[in-house]
């Protein structure tokens, strides 16, 4: 009885679909691009700092396309690139969505 239960735990848990494999995408208005006016932005992989919880460090999808790691900063509300590069979130754009999302 017991092993027939584990067998079916096993089936089922392969069978069934997993939720962690949905990456959240969403789309934002882009007054930059002339030839379309929206983006899609997926967050592939998140990681929380453990010594400074308002930082994150985030990998994007933008139209498909992976983009390198960065670490998202939500108090000064900056992004800082893997060579240092810094520049601040921009206007209504994914930083604000994300930093208000993980906030909670």
């Amino acid at each position: 009885m017991k092993s027939l239960f584990f067998i079916l735990i096993i089936i089922l848990s392969f069978v069934l679909p997993s939720p962690v494999f949905a990456a959240p995408c969403y789309t934002v208005n882009d007054a930059n691009l002339a030839s379309r006016s929206y983006r899609q932005i997926c967050i592939v992989r998140i990681k929380r700092s453990a010594k400074y919880h308002w930082q994150y460090r985030v990998q994007l999808q933008i139209d498909g396309e992976v983009q390198p790691r960065e670490l998202w900063n939500c108090r000064d509300r900056l992004r800082t690139h893997r060579d240092g590069r810094t520049r601040p979130f921009e206007p209504d754009g994914i930083g604000d969505r994300l930093c208000q999302i993980l906030d909670r």
